[in-house]
């Protein structure tokens, strides 16, 4: 049997915008992520983290409550040092973020822009290239 990428990983959704966040959400599990979690905040995803083997994050930048997204992922790698970021924001272009994140040595694997729909098929290619399909050997059928 053989369990693709998109199964093996354990993916975290930080969006304060519910809808965004939800939408994200969907098209991640109907193309087979199966382990997709969900923040509003900072702080919910500093807790995810702190409970969580997470192998990625898709962080928005400017969240409305507590610290903004480039602090929430140097929260998030001090907990998981071997976590990945994507930053999906309509800030994403901007170079003073790009900055504080190298500052803070994340570990950023894309910049996407809002609205990520037109973006979509790129961050899904991503997400199945960053760990390879591992095969599980159940035995003569």
């Amino acid at each position: 049997m053989v369990q693709t990428a998109s199964q093996l990983l354990e993916i975290l959704i930080v969006e304060d915008d519910d809808t965004a966040r939800r939408e994200l959400r969907r098209v991640l599990t109907k193309q087979g992520f199966a382990a997709v979690r969900e923040a509003s905040d900072s702080g919910e995803a500093i807790l995810i983290a702190q409970s969580r083997d997470i192998d990625i994050v898709l962080m928005d930048i400017l969240l409305e409550d507590g610290p903004d997204g480039v602090e929430a992922a140097r929260r998030i790698q001090d907990l998981r040092p071997a976590v990945s970021f994507i930053f999906v924001s309509a800030f994403a272009s901007d170079p003073t973020h790009r900055e504080r994140a190298k500052e803070h040595n994340l570990r950023v694997v894309d910049w996407l822009e809002k609205p990520i729909r037109p973006a979509l098929q790129h961050l899904i290619q991503i997400l199945e290239e960053m760990n390879p399909p591992r095969i599980i050997d159940q035995g003569q059928p």
